[in-house]
């Protein structure tokens, strides 16, 4: 007995690091010798471990009814401990593998359990970051948020700190509290520094790189990236590896446009090399028999979302792509990539002129799928968007309100693009969504000189609309 359960705990360790091979293998041995010395108890510890490593290595199904069976003989065991980490693992799974629903139901349930048994700043911590995990994967923010809050109220420690730091810190910058989710997710970093595991260091990464493309920083979060991808990639722990991927293609596609915005070929083709070798994995996996249906879907969302990412990165404006990204995104479940990929696919229709009833609709869509989220970073894009592209949102016509038009917008300092100071006045008011017609009544100057300046600026920044002149300017920081 002894001995099974000293195997038993070195598998769970495996698992923890996110070796979940290594994990599996040495979890069928401990079970082998718990049954043969009769170790009721460290039988159903190493079965735990087992589900939970084969779940995380794509195998939802099977991996999930062996969590089930090892939770109900924990539980006829009374082993508090053991009672504690069924709740942790079943309700982590159940939420990677599509039953977000049913893992938010019993982490709730957990955490009322261990506030029964004294356990609340153990196994309680941990346990609602697990709830918090859930209601943020359905879209229900408010709650993912609140429940967030409390468990900083009160003060974990240890893994239970770090566990909520990734998940919250995450939350926070799709949220928009940038310093908030900027401290929690520094110290995260911090934390795992001198670590080797996947669970905790997969989710910090994903929110700085979140943080630092949310603030216009994608030199920044491509170097993050590169980081987080290249420790996670120790383990190949696709569970939290695939989200990481994807999220490192978005930050070379938008490292992509800066440089194609400031005339930096050579950067612009690094980033789109780049960002092809993190969507390649991905696709690779999706070829394995079961990748289309790993995770639930969740890694066929990642890989769609990667491979439109990618075709940004290129310079390819894809409509089909996104709308890839957007069909996986709904079909797992998960209301943030849904809501990103959303915005991602109207600016495509917009970029490629499509019929414009069309784009208006998706657009709508994508600001009413990131307003009942809270996301106020993404709502802000979409918002800025819907003005560079002269579309009046009904939710959206007091943002942005331009200046009477007896204020005259002051002029802006000339630039290092060639753009002389009244071009950026211009630049600025056709941001706005203005008709020339109203930007020479704004400036006092004739609707033919207005569309003279609109054109010299499409040629000083290499583009072929309004609508992309805008977008390069506001990359570029040449207006607010």
């Amino acid at each position: 007995p002894v001995r099974a359960r000293v195997m038993a705990a070195l598998a769970s360790a495996y698992m923890l690091r996110g070796d979940h091979p290594t994990a599996i293998a040495n979890a069928k041995e401990a079970i082998e010798v718990a049954r043969a010395a009769g170790a009721r108890g460290p039988e159903a510890h190493a079965m735990n471990t087992l589900g939970t490593s084969t779940a995380a290595s794509g195998d939802c199904a099977h991996g999930v009814a062996i969590l089930r069976e090892a939770f109900a003989r924990t539980r006829e065991l009374h082993d508090v401990d053991d009672i504690g980490r069924g709740y942790a693992n079943l309700s982590s799974m159940l939420a990677i593998c599509g039953a977000a629903e049913e893992g938010l139901a019993l982490a709730l349930e957990g955490v009322a359990w261990a506030r029964s048994v004294g356990l609340s700043d153990g196994y309680g911590r941990f346990i609602g970051n697990n709830a918090c995990n859930a209601a943020t994967h359905l879209g229900r923010w408010d709650e993912a948020e609140r429940l967030a809050d409390e468990a900083f109220a009160g003060h974990p420690v240890g893994v239970n700190r770090l566990a909520l730091l990734g998940n919250a810190g995450s939350l926070f910058a799709r949220r928009g509290r940038m310093k908030d989710a900027e401290r929690l997710l520094q110290e995260g970093r911090e934390l795992v520094e001198p670590l080797e595991e996947s669970q905790m260091s997969g989710s910090i990464f994903v929110g700085l790189i979140e943080a630092a493309l949310t603030q216009g920083r994608p030199d920044e979060a491509t170097a993050i990236a590169a980081d987080g991808v290249a420790r996670l990639r120790r383990m190949e722990d696709r569970s939290f590896l695939g989200e990481l991927l994807a999220m490192a293609a978005r930050s070379e596609a938008d490292r992509a446009e800066h440089a194609r915005a400031a005339r930096d070929d050579g950067a612009a083709a690094a980033a789109s090399s780049a960002a092809a070798a993190y969507r390649d994995p991905l696709a690779s996996w999706m070829a394995e028999p079961a990748g289309g249906g790993a995770f639930a879907g969740l890694m066929a969302a990642d890989a769609a979302a990667a491979d439109a990412e990618a075709r940004r990165a290129a310079g390819i404006v894809d409509v089909a792509a996104w709308q890839a990204a957007i069909e996986t995104a709904e079909a797992s479940g998960s209301a943030w990539r849904t809501a990103y990929a959303r915005y991602r696919a109207a600016e495509a229709m917009l970029l490629t002129r499509a019929p414009r009833r069309e784009a208006v609709a998706a657009l709508s869509v994508a600001w009413s799928s990131a307003d009942a989220l809270g996301a106020g970073p993404l709502r802000e894009w979409i918002e800025s968007l819907a003005r560079r592209s002269r579309i009046e949102l009904a939710t959206t016509v007091q943002v942005g309100v331009a200046p009477k038009a007896d204020e005259a917008p002051a002029a802006p300092e000339p630039d290092d693009h060639g753009l002389t100071a009244r071009e950026r006045e211009v630049l600025g008011l056709l941001a706005q969504g203005h008709t020339n017609r109203r930007i020479g009544e704004r400036l006092f100057i004739s609707e033919s000189t207005a569309g003279v300046h609109v054109s010299n600026i499409l040629g000083k920044l290499g583009v072929a609309s309004r609508t992309e002149a805008a977008t390069v300017a506001t990359r570029l920081g040449l207006i607010d």
